[in-house]
């Protein structure tokens, strides 16, 4: 992976220097997307002096406009879009979304990270949510919070994204297993003592909560993160969700990930990792 040139930001930036947060959004041909999901980052920049963050997108080789547009969002000086100082990309010759989610926190200087969809939009009052929850650690018995996720809402008008998406975050809320697109957090300590991310064809995301959750205390937190509906648009709901709960039975039960991606992914529409 390579890092790209990032440009020089004026020295009266307010957050050039320690991070308290790294968003990473890993990218795979996101032109659609991309825009949507960095505007919605830069509504919060006005929180920037208490909460300094930096974004870092790391793209799994796309072939359409996903980086031309991210750099002209932010470099472009886009009408009604404040400069942001902290902007990273970095451009892998091959996607593969645990490696590219690796690479991004190497590339971070942030306390806490934050795993962003390119599909999904970054809830309002995002980091005052996350510092509430560990501003409480010290006074925790049974043990502190190092991370989670958030709820997440299906975006559409279908009556079963809306079904799925509360079952989806009560299942969330109650095992404390979380789907890449609840935007999982972590704090930077828990993340590299756990070894972060294992280099599987799926069951990434998942098989990082279940870890994070021995490590110590997470929470799901009410967001929502709003999420594109693509994964499911053109299924019945129902096969949908089989083949979520299927994944997540068989990933427990040692099914080999190779074998639960291609059956998983198999009609499928768009590209994956």
């Amino acid at each position: 992976m390579r890092v790209l040139p990032v440009q020089e930001a004026a020295a009266t930036a307010p957050c050039r220097n320690k991070m308290k947060f790294s968003i990473i959004i890993p990218t795979l041909n996101e032109e659609e997307n991309i825009g949507r999901c960095l505007k919605s980052i830069i509504k919060v920049q006005n929180c920037c002096t208490k909460n300094p963050f930096e974004i870092i997108i790391v793209d799994g080789a796309s072939k359409d406009k996903t980086i031309n547009i991210a750099e002209e969002l932010v470099f472009g000086g886009e009408p009604g879009l404040d400069f942001i100082t902290n902007f990273k990309i970095i451009k892998s010759n091959f996607p593969n979304l645990p490696l590219q989610l690796n690479e991004g926190v190497r590339n971070s200087t942030g306390e806490t990270l934050i795993f962003l969809h390119a599909d999904n939009i970054l809830p309002k009052k995002v980091f005052e949510k996350i510092n509430n929850l560990f501003s409480g650690n010290s006074t925790k018995k049974n043990g502190k919070y190092i991370g989670g996720a958030f709820s997440l809402l299906l975006e559409g008008k279908r009556f079963f994204y809306m079904l799925g998406s509360f079952f989806g975050n009560l299942y969330s809320y109650i095992t404390k297993i979380y789907f890449g697109d609840r935007m999982i957090f972590v704090k930077r300590t828990a993340f590299l003592k756990l070894g972060g991310f294992k280099n599987i064809p799926i069951m990434s995301d998942v098989d990082f909560s279940i870890r994070m959750k021995t490590f110590g205390k997470t929470k799901l937190l009410l967001g929502p993160t709003l999420t594109s509906s693509r994964g499911i648009a053109g299924d019945p709901f129902w096969k949908r969700a089989y083949l979520i709960l299927w994944a997540l039975h068989s990933y427990k039960k040692g099914l080999d990930p190779g074998i639960i991606k291609e059956k998983y992914y198999k009609g499928y529409s768009r590209e994956k990792y």
